[in-house]
């Protein structure tokens, strides 16, 4: 039987072992000159910050790994950064990629095996100032709390939102389409994916205190994204903006996305008017539309070409648009 020195003895071993790995680990962060290499760093940190944590080898540890990790992540943000800019960010995720793009962008972060998701949060922690990261890793550590990426990508969202935002254009729109970055009630743990994770998120009243109503024409329509969850609230933006509910689309997403009372694999698509505004052309569309989702929030094509086939006349306009289409205004701090 194990006396009260053995099990000192043991302990001492294994927090020397776990020190030893992290020494070792940090170094390796400093020689990765691929992003594979600096992917399997980042997930060899995370690994021994966990064996820390079921050790219970104290907070300390616990953030050296956890700080190697989010360096491995800032580093491999970086890359993936450099590679968008040789490519014009012409090749950034979207449909086309996930199938198989044989872009130099694409081809690394498959070999690298990392998801859209993590590619997209990297480059956000990595666009964060060394100063500023420093400081939020000091900080968290004096205050003996657990490092994190939540808290590092917390720190991104607000250095992005000391920039100014773009301008509301000029003029009246006929044809209004929106996808806000709704902010939820409710946080989600790192693995869920959540929203903040990929844009600057705004609350309802944010979202409802935009001047929309005065660049919509007397007769206008509007067509805003929502989801389930924030449905009731959306209604509270849709009369903000001085316009009626009529009906909705839905899109099918085939992948389902956990939520908090179903297995969530829709979106919806509310169709408000203003005045008088029916369609220029009498084609009815099928009210519900299945198509695979690819990357975060990215929403299918389909919805835009049916907008153009039924509203012919009128100057249009994409509110929280990540790139420009032909025919339309856009707004948004994606849109160059």
């Amino acid at each position: 039987m194990l006396n009260v020195k053995d099990i000192m003895t043991n302990e001492l071993a294994k927090l020397d072992k776990i020190t030893q790995m992290l020494s070792e680990t940090r170094g390796s962060l400093y020689k990765a000159e691929t992003l594979e290499e600096v992917v399997g760093v980042m997930k060899k940190a995370s690994a021994i910050k966990e064996m820390a944590r079921a050790v219970d080898a104290g907070m300390a540890i616990q953030n050296h790994g956890a700080e190697i990790a989010l360096l491995a992540k800032r580093k491999a943000g970086v890359f993936l950064g450099q590679l968008e800019k040789n490519e014009g960010k012409v090749n950034r995720f979207n449909s086309d990629s996930m199938r198989g793009n044989t872009s130099q962008f694409a081809e690394a972060v498959k070999d690298a095996d990392i998801s859209p998701q993590d590619a997209a949060r990297w480059q956000l922690i990595a666009s964060v100032p060394e100063e500023k990261f420093q400081e939020f890793v000091n900080e968290t550590k004096e205050a003996g709390k657990e490092l994190t990426q939540a808290g590092a990508l917390r720190i991104a969202r607000s250095e992005r939102k000391e920039h100014e935002p773009p301008t509301m254009p000029d003029g009246k729109y006929r044809v209004i389409y929106a996808d806000p970055p709704w902010r939820y009630g409710n946080t989600m743990p790192d693995y869920m994916g959540a929203q903040e994770d990929h844009y600057e998120l705004l609350t309802v009243d944010e979202i409802a205190a935009l001047p929309i109503k005065h660049m919509a024409s007397d007769n206008a329509v509007l067509f805003l994204w929502v989801t389930s969850p924030i449905l009731e609230e959306s209604f509270q933006v849709v009369n903000a903006w001085g316009f009626k509910y009529k009906s909705s689309f839905v899109w099918d997403k085939v992948k389902h996305v956990m939520g908090h009372y179903n297995s969530v694999r829709h979106e919806i698509l509310l169709v408000c008017v203003r005045g008088s505004c029916q369609p220029d052309v009498k084609k009815l569309f099928d009210s519900v539309y299945t198509e695979e989702r690819t990357e975060h929030s990215k929403k299918p094509e389909y919805f835009r070409n049916v907008i153009d086939t039924i509203y012919t006349n009128g100057k249009k306009i994409e509110l929280f648009a990540r790139s420009s289409a032909e025919g339309w205004d856009a707004w948004g701090n994606d849109v160059s």
